[in-house]
């Protein structure tokens, strides 16, 4: 048998024989398919080495996939997100074709906040120690678990690891987040964030939305402060421009100032300036959440009752912490150090501790939480910390503790025995009036009135019969 001769053209051959062997016949039957290649044996041998490799490369890295393009990790696509492009661009342009129809307003009806800081003190900002890189748990792959109390707020015996939880949260903030974002609306993929807090924590999917609103949190401080030491510090454009800081891009940093100079913006900032000096009983926890000074006063207070064990554990435990407690804790101020408050709103916040601490020790919880919260409206999160649960805002008239335990159940079995009680009497009346019944049946001659319905009709005696028997 004679085979074809293949053209030099051919890269490489496809041979398919297939045999059949019928009635002492054997049928063969060839197939060949041909492309074009390589001439010579070299090209081809080079070829054949690197189809080789390339296979070999997606067998021990299956990141890369049949069409050459390799699949991102979690850090690379936040990465991607960060660059993209931002949402401050889009409003820019808005405001340039609204800025026609603005009615211009005269310049003492908004402060010139280029030129005035948010401090009183309008000095540049010394040099300080690097900003908190927290590598060691980008960088990890070692988990460690985080607890929920039962307002889904994270809580730990070690206040340390909720540090640290904290400090990862606004690393990755800055991190993967970029500045050009009008609001934290507009920042793409947020689910993005969340799965990246799940590959480096143990935590439980009921904390996403308290992780969001923290990063949200730690979005707008973090704009605020590199407004406050890179912005208002300068009074031109051109300053600014040399003193950028070295973590936001200069594309970025371009953007910014014309977003902050925009008149819109300026006049908002003027009212977020007077709206925040009204805020005077500030917290000094510092980054510690409220939810984590409530875990450790509740841990001493087991501690004091010694209920705490080391081998049992205090999981279960009820114990009561009072608004005053909290409060107390969260506002307290230390002699030595000095503040930024005025001396006048400082020595009124002094005295306001000074006041539900001795209504504390002297007329009990009721009345100290009640100076507390005095006349005014506060925040759910007044004294809880971030919430992801939708609660009744706290008030005067709200803000009375729950009750204890044994109260309700004094109430609850009150209630029982008055209930009880109206059912014996219905049962009571019942019998007698059955009784009655029979009696008068018994003897016909009685005059017997049974209507225990009517009390009148009951009382009423015909006139001459004495043998009237009531119930």
């Amino acid at each position: 048998m004679q085979w074809p001769n293949f053209p030099t053209e051919t890269k490489s051959s496809v041979l398919v024989v297939s045999v059949k062997i019928d009635s002492g016949c054997t049928l063969i039957t060839c197939m060949i398919t041909s492309y074009p290649g390589p001439r010579t044996r070299a090209r081809s041998a080079n070829m054949a080495v690197e189809s080789q490799k390339k296979e070999a490369a997606v067998v021990s890295h299956p990141d890369i996939v049949a069409n050459d393009q390799p699949v991102l990790s979690l850090k690379e696509k936040l990465k991607n997100m960060k660059e993209g492009p931002g949402s401050m661009a889009a409003y820019l342009e808005m405001r340039e074709l609204e800025i026609q129809k603005e009615i211009p307003q005269a310049e003492s009806e908004m402060p010139d906040l280029q030129s005035q800081p948010d401090t009183p003190d309008a000095e540049i900002p010394k040099k300080k120690r690097g900003k908190t890189r927290m590598d060691h748990v980008h960088n990890s792959n070692d988990k460690k678990i985080i607890t929920l109390n039962e307002l889904s707020q994270p809580v730990s015996d070690n206040s340390k690891l909720l540090s640290e939880f904290s400090n990862f949260l606004g690393t990755t903030v800055r991190q993967f987040v970029s500045l050009t974002c009008v609001s934290w609306h507009e920042v793409p993929e947020k689910d993005l964030l969340w799965e990246y807090v799940k590959e480096k924590y143990i935590i439980p999917e009921e904390a996403k939305p308290w992780v969001l609103k923290t990063m949200n949190d730690q979005f707008r401080s973090y704009k605020s402060r590199i407004k406050r030491d890179y912005y208002y510090p300068y009074p031109t454009d051109e300053e600014r421009l040399e003193n950028r800081p070295k973590e936001v891009p200069l594309a970025d940093w371009k953007l910014l100032l014309k977003y902050w100079a925009d008149g819109k913006t300026k006049r908002t900032a003027a009212k977020n300036i007077v709206a925040r000096q009204k805020i005077i009983e500030t917290h000094t926890t510092g980054p510690t959440s409220f939810a984590q000074i409530t875990n450790k006063l509740r841990l001493k207070k087991l501690e004091e009752e010694k209920l705490h064990d080391a081998d049992v554990g205090c999981e279960g435990k009820s114990v009561h912490i009072s608004d005053a407690d909290i409060y107390l804790e969260t506002r307290k101020r230390d002699s030595k150090r000095e503040y930024k408050l005025p001396k006048k709103v400082l020595e009124k916040v002094t005295e306001k501790i000074d006041d539900v601490k001795k209504a504390l020790a002297t007329e009990g919880e009721e009345a100290a939480n009640k100076l507390v919260y005095g006349e005014k409206e506060h925040s759910p999160s007044y004294l809880i910390g971030r919430l992801i649960q939708k609660k009744e805002p706290k008030s005067k008239a709200s803000a009375a503790p729950a009750q204890p335990p044994d109260e309700y159940v004094n109430q609850l079995t009150a209630k029982i025995k008055a209930q009880l009680q109206q059912e014996m009497e219905e049962k009571f009346d019942k019998k007698l009036q059955d009784m009655m019944k029979l009696l008068a049946e018994k003897n016909p001659s009685l005059n017997i009135n049974v209507n225990t319905e009517d009390p009148q009709k009951s009382d009423e005696m015909p006139n001459g019969d004495d043998n009237i028997v009531t119930p």
